[in-house]
């Protein structure tokens, strides 16, 4: 929450309200007085002097951001009663003392008391949870701070955090979390203070543990951190939106991994092919073509003939995609039949950024199948079955696919050609040789014939 109330109680109760129905697991506050933090001084070593608030007098502006300690125990009341977690960020013993007397139940440390040894070992003799945040941290610093917390045996999560407001997320360097998470051996996150989600979405696909993101109700309301918030609507919807996927996408690459794991290979291989080739369907056939020793130029061939369809995508993507800047690159790359979908029908919320809602919609889907592959294929180590007709997942979502599309529009010609061509080329080629000419004559065709089709489906669309 921070300074997003602006003042308001009513606000801040809002808040609370907004980031449970958005799907948050807690809010966090933060508890000092503009006195805890500085003195009110003019000099001009008490002005901030670059970044988002340039020219503001410290004391003024703690002043201004401040969430009053009155507030604090009904804040918890409420966010108890609706159930969402709750806690705080202290920045002296005084701040600790009245949040034990609230009955906070876990801690936040700020980057900029990361150096506060004398603090963190107060909190930690709490004995309570503690998640830290490390800007500007380094290395003996943060162990410093670390050994302070595991003194107490404290449960410790770290977060990785670019200390900059807003934070530009082509710097964040999230390599950092991963690297904080193998040296201290504890839980790791991203403290996000950049635009958007691209950060917090790309730090969870890597294996973040915690998200912290500053919330308000509406960017116009102004307030210290308004200006690198993120609106209820963002949030909601870039989840709402993808929630149909990951159901599908768990279910289909626990299918994958685990017919990985049971033809031999290991949990690696299956993140690995659902990190750089991404293919769904081609994954599958991909591991007949490993197993019977196919060579890499016959493999590719039958990727493209597989995967030709997202030309067509693609083609009708241009639009939505022509300035997208360089974030085009990643999104053709994550082009899915389901991402397709989602991208076709989903339109952004009003004031937010079509590039980079489409493109966290490509990461959060490509995020999915991921963890679904690689569930999969631990599952398949620690679980021995048969796994005899797992890979008709494929063929079964195909045809799902296939219904919801032919009820979904009144241009039938496409798909009718598609079963044609393939059932021609079934019955001229067998069983174990038709999918490369029909893929090459449904493409031939349908490249003839494309305007015609196309001015079809616009009177369709129109009518």
């Amino acid at each position: 929450m921070s300074a997003n109330h602006a003042g308001s109680l009513e606000n801040a109760k809002e808040i609370i309200y907004a980031a449970k129905e958005a799907g948050a697991d807690c809010i966090k506050l933060q508890t000092y007085t503009a006195d805890t933090m500085t003195i009110d001084c003019n000099n001009k070593y008490f002005y901030i002097d670059n970044g988002t608030w340039k020219g503001e007098n410290l004391y003024s502006l703690y002043k201004k951001a401040y969430t009053p300690w009155e507030w604090q125990p009904g804040l918890k009341e409420l966010a108890d009663k609706i159930g969402i977690d709750i806690f705080s960020t202290p920045f002296d013993k005084t701040s600790v003392d009245f949040l034990e007397e609230t009955g906070m139940e876990f801690y936040k440390i700020a980057s900029f008391e990361l150096v506060d040894i004398p603090l963190i070992e107060y909190v930690a003799k709490k004995g309570k949870p503690i998640i830290m945040s490390t800007g500007m941290g380094s290395l003996e610093e943060i162990t410093e701070a670390v050994e302070a917390v595991k003194k107490y045996g404290c449960w410790l999560a770290l977060l990785k955090c670019s200390s900059a407001y807003p934070a530009v997320t082509d710097g964040m360097d999230l390599n950092t979390m991963l690297d904080i998470k193998k040296h201290f051996g504890c839980p790791a996150g991203l403290s996000d203070h950049s635009m958007g989600s691209l950060g917090a979405v790309t730090a969870v696909a890597m294996g973040a543990s915690v998200i912290e993101k500053h919330f308000c109700l509406d960017r116009e309301v102004k307030t210290p951190d308004s200006v690198f918030s993120m609106e209820p609507i963002e949030f909601k919807k870039m989840v709402r939106d993808t929630i149909p996927v990951i159901a599908g996408y768990i279910v289909l690459g626990m299918g994958f991994g685990i017919i990985m794991k049971a033809n031999g290979y290991n949990i690696w291989f299956a993140l690995a092919m659902s990190l750089f080739i991404y293919a769904g369907s081609m994954q599958y056939v991909a591991i007949d073509l490993l197993a019977a020793g196919a060579s890499f130029i016959t493999t590719a061939i039958m990727t493209v003939m597989i995967q030709i369809r997202h030309l067509f995508y693609g083609l009708s993507l241009i639009v939505k995609y022509k300035n997208v800047g360089k974030k085009k690159w990643m999104m053709i790359y994550e082009l899915t039949d389901e991402t397709y979908s989602l991208i076709a029908t989903s339109e952004p919320p009003e004031g937010v950024d079509a590039g980079w809602f489409y493109f966290f919609i490509s990461l959060l889907d490509h995020s999915y199948w991921i963890c679904g592959c690689t569930l999969g294929a631990l599952f398949g180590s620690l679980v021995k079955f048969n796994t005899k007709g797992v890979d008709f997942v494929m063929t079964a979502l195909f045809l799902v696919l296939f219904v919801n599309q032919w009820l979904d529009t009144r241009e039938h010609r496409p798909a009718l050609i598609g079963v044609g061509c393939s059932i021609l080329c079934l019955i001229f080629f067998g069983a174990d040789n038709f999918i490369v000419p029909a893929m090459l004559s449904i493409l031939t065709i349908l490249s003839i014939f494309r305007k015609t089709l196309d001015k079809e489906e616009k009177k369709h669309a129109d009518s």
